[in-house]
């Protein structure tokens, strides 16, 4: 029975302790990596919310263009776009949307032809990718400028509004600039 005593109780006392440190250098590693892994989402969040922060700055700026002007050429606004993406090439186009009730419509397309876009025409695109004439609706937001080139004839008066995800954002848009 000593002997039991004088063996088992000094392996008892120390497999718990091994037990204990193992369990608290577990815990101590586990908080260790949590941690990190909390900092660095934490440095990524800023890096992204940084990089938003430089779209919107020319977004402002665009938005100013038009608020500080009555009215901007195609030209004005290609130049000023060129600039803005030379200078942030995370932005690969910038375009300028028009709000337009449904009873402006054809006013709108046939004043944008005579000003130098003959195939202007608001559109939408079927499930099949081919854009269409816009349906009637109460009101439009067909793409009115677009930078840069590639591509502008095909993006020119596409209808963002009749895409429901789109729609959706400039609904949103809206309620939160009220």
């Amino acid at each position: 029975k000593s002997r039991i005593v004088s063996v088992a109780l000094p392996t008892v006392v120390t497999f718990a302790l091994v037990v204990v440190v193992y369990i608290g250098a577990s815990r101590w590693e586990q908080n260790s990596i949590e941690a990190s892994f909390r900092q660095r989402c934490a440095e990524q969040a800023g890096a992204v919310r940084g990089s938003f922060d430089e779209c919107i700055k020319p977004l402002n700026l665009l938005g100013s263009l038009f608020k500080n002007n009555q009215e901007v050429t195609r030209e004005e606004f290609s130049a000023f776009s060129r600039h803005m993406l030379d200078d942030h090439e995370e932005m690969l186009a910038l375009t300028w949307n028009l709000r337009v009730p449904g009873s402006q419509r054809e006013a709108i397309e046939h004043t944008t032809r005579m000003a130098g876009v003959p195939d202007f025409q608001i559109t939408e695109q079927q499930i099949t990718g081919e854009l269409v004439p816009a349906a009637s609706r109460d009101e439009y937001v067909p793409v009115y400028y677009a930078e840069p080139n590639a591509g502008k004839a095909r993006v020119l008066g596409f209808d963002v509004a009749s895409e429901p995800v789109r729609r959706a954002a400039l609904q949103q848009a809206c309620d939160s600039a009220s």
